[in-house]
């Protein structure tokens, strides 16, 4: 309504707020939070892996905390769809579109040295960026490579990520420039790149695994639109429920993962859980 969508436009305008996400294999969130707060940053709990920055985000970067890859600058709602994915201990899992990589070291946090990551970006120097944030994680089991996810063969895989390329219409607050950037059929060309990544990648999925389609965008041409059309076409797939971690109301009538930054406080993102039957 009227009224929802004004508080969505002065959510938008507001100071983005900021988050970090804490390597459990590395450190208590608790003492992570502590040792921010000696480097005169304060957090507050917001989950059990993530830390609400209050003031002093400026200075996060230069912390030995993020400089030896214990905290990773991430949204809740972005870290919800790894949670969503559920990747489980020596599992193989694709991170398609995977660039900068903050959900494929979550990923590979989850799946542990016994599993491995293949992340991979369209853009080269994306994938490299994602690449060279390896060393700072010290992270032996993500393998980085340059492909295109509507063409390209994959090795076949026990979860899929695809962070499909979109609208970002979820995230303007922290990118105003989309704002600017983005016109009307924007949302019916990503729609038909969406499906073909979606269409493409989930042959590579084994059976009885899961694969996770993703956005950033809050608009339903480019979220469930996609997904239900998928379904239709492809009868050997269907909707899966989410994992119990996931926060309950984070979570529409379909089943899927679905924010909105006036409502819930993070990112707006969308992510449905397909398995092969």
């Amino acid at each position: 309504g009227e009224s929802g969508f004004f508080a969505l436009v002065n959510c938008i305008n507001q100071n983005p707020k900021i988050f970090v996400r804490v390597d459990l294999t590395k450190h208590n969130i608790d003492d992570a939070k502590e040792s921010l707060l000696e480097s005169g940053i304060e957090a507050e709990n917001y989950s059990d892996s993530f830390l609400k920055i209050l003031t002093g985000s400026g200075k996060i970067f230069s912390t030995d905390l993020f400089q030896s890859g214990q905290v990773s600058i991430q949204n809740p709602a972005a870290g919800a769809i790894v949670e969503f994915l559920d990747p489980l201990e020596g599992e193989t899992v694709l991170d398609v579109c995977a660039a900068p990589g903050t959900k494929s070291l979550f990923i590979a946090e989850r799946v542990s040295e016994k599993g491995r990551v293949l992340a991979s970006d369209f853009d080269q120097l994306r994938a490299n960026r994602g690449k060279n944030d390896l060393d700072r994680h010290r992270r032996k089991n993500i393998e980085w490579s340059v492909k295109d996810a509507t063409q390209d063969n994959f090795p076949m895989a026990d979860k899929i990520l695809i962070d499909a390329p979109c609208t970002g219409t979820g995230v303007v607050g922290r990118k105003p420039d989309i704002r600017w950037r983005r016109k009307p059929e924007d949302i019916s060309d990503m729609a038909t790149l969406q499906m073909k990544l979606l269409k493409h990648m989930s042959q590579f999925l084994n059976d009885g695994g899961t694969l996770v389609y993703g956005t950033c965008s809050m608009e339903p041409e480019e979220n469930w639109n996609v997904v239900e059309q998928f379904l239709k076409l492809n009868a050997d797939f269907k909707l899966m429920t989410g994992p119990s971690q996931v926060m309950p109301d984070w979570i529409n009538e379909m089943g899927c993962l679905s924010t909105f930054p006036h409502i819930h406080g993070v990112d707006g993102l969308f992510a449905a859980r397909i398995t092969r039957s």
